[in-house]
This record gives structure tokens, sequence and C-alpha cells, in this order.
């Protein structure tokens, strides 16, 4: 005759076992873009270079429909992709929905051209956009930040 409290001990340790493995699993998973995070052989002075050319292009680059050139970069703590953008004082006068579309065309527009270069940023989604975040600002009047593109939808400030 079997001893039932030997085969529920067997079972209860499979279980947990299987419990452990799982917890193991999901820790071992790493961000999708961790992938993009291996070092390169760059020299600092070649980075700080590259970081002067771009600012020298934007600062000197006239906006166009109200926007000036973007600036994009990646958040590891949030394991996602931002952008900002200056915005004319012009672009801000006109009605609020007429803004706020071309703000979300513009962020739009920014985080195509980041997942044509990095392809495992999501597609985006109505009230749903974990990979990208993008920031709106104006400088005439102090700098602030005016909307932000979060969760696939613009908030105006």
């Amino acid at each position: 005759m079997t001893n039932p409290f030997r085969w529920r001990r067997f079972g209860f340790i499979g279980a947990l076992m299987f419990a452990v493995g799982v917890l193991v699993g999901q820790q071992a998973q790493r961000p999708k873009f961790d992938s993009y995070l291996t070092p390169r052989s760059v020299s600092d002075l070649q980075m700080q270079l590259i970081d002067t050319d771009l600012e020298l292009i934007r600062d000197h680059l006239p906006s166009v429909d109200g926007f000036f050139v973007p600036a994009v970069g990646y958040d590891a703590r949030r394991s996602c992709f931002w952008g900002k953008v200056r915005v004319s004082p012009a672009l801000l006068k006109e009605p609020a929905d007429s803004v706020r579309d071309k703000l979300l065309g513009e962020a739009l527009m920014t985080r195509d051209i980041l997942r044509s270069r990095f392809p495992k940023i999501s597609e985006a989604k109505r009230n749903a956009d974990p990979d990208f975040r993008m920031s709106f600002f104006q400088i005439e009047n102090g700098f602030s930040t005016v909307a932000e593109y979060t969760d696939g939808k613009i908030l105006l400030k």
C-alpha cells in the first residue's frame, strides 16, 4: 500500500520547483532595448564632436511649421526613448485643437524615424505607447514645457 503523504510531498516539491523556475525565468528577462546598449569603440572626443555638430545644426536651422529640430535620447531607467522639441510662439497662438494635432503629428513623425533605426520599438497605439515620450518647450519667455506626448496622447500644460 502506498503512502498518500508521500505523493502529496512529491506534488508539493514539484509545484515548488516549478514556481521557483518561473520566478528565476522572469528575473532573467532583460529589457527589450538592452541589445542597443552594448559598448562601441567610439572615443569621448568623437562623441563630444558629434553632439556639438548636432547642437550647432539645431541652433542654426529655422523653425518649420512652428517646430525646431527635435532631439532624441534613451532613458534606461524607464526603458523608453524620449524626444524633445522647441516650438515657436506663433504655433502656440493657434486654436488648442490645431496645436494638439500638430504636436501629435510631430511626436509620431519623430517616433517613426526612431522606429526606423530601432525596430524593437513597438507600434504606437492610442492610450498606450510605453516605448516613447516627447516634450515640447518654448524659450521666448523663459524656458517652459508647453506639452507632453505620453501614452499615445498629447497633454497640453
